[in-house]
């Protein structure tokens, strides 16, 4: 079961949009940005394994964009 204790959206006009979510223990925080630029999304303490199911679980991209972003990260 997860447990968060903030979750905070911020969008402008200027900066894009941003969603913090921070957990319990501030253990697996994620912040998602977004902007005309693309979107970047920054996960704290998530171990190898965890990034790697995180990035395959995304329905939304092709497994070549997937792929794209694991070797970015060192994962493949």
């Amino acid at each position: 079961m997860l447990f968060f204790k903030h979750i905070a959206i911020h969008a402008n006009d200027d900066s894009g949009a941003q969603v913090n979510i921070t957990s319990k223990n501030g253990e697996g925080d994620v912040f998602v940005r977004t902007s005309d630029d693309g979107a970047f999304v920054t996960i704290v303490d998530a171990s190898a394994k965890e990034a790697r199911k995180f990035i395959d679980d995304i329905d939304d991209i092709s497994k070549t964009v997937r792929g794209k972003m694991k070797k970015e990260m060192g994962l493949d």
